[in-house]
């Protein structure tokens, strides 16, 4: 049976609109991935460093580990935490140096 004609104006079903939609398409999917993995690495690394904050507070060890895992991991997206993290790491390279040179004893 024959299909019944379409005006000319109206796409049949061999020219499509999907030519000209694929790289609106592409460009879509591009900005959703990029939100996606953005918001995975805010979520990851945000509840790692809250954690390692919260183990400041408590007698678990540790602290430094998980807030350093956690500045790691929001630094993979985020400019504020690389920042942190090389703040972090000259004043523990500091400290360290201070514990060295006073034969680990305080005062």
């Amino acid at each position: 049976m024959k299909s019944p004609r379409q005006p000319a104006d109206l796409p049949n079903e061999s020219e499509s609109a999907e030519p000209a939609a694929r790289p609106r398409l592409a460009a879509t999917a591009s900005i959703t991935y990029r939100t996606a993995r953005r918001l995975v690495i805010l979520v990851i690394g945000g509840t790692l460093f809250l954690v390692g904050a919260l183990f400041l507070f408590s007698p678990m060890p540790g602290a430094a580990a998980v807030l350093v895992v956690g500045l790691g991991i929001l630094g993979l997206e985020f400019e504020f935490a690389r920042r942190w993290l090389v703040t972090f790491k000259e004043k523990s390279v500091r400290a360290a140096e201070r514990f060295r040179t006073r034969g680990g004893r305080g005062g």
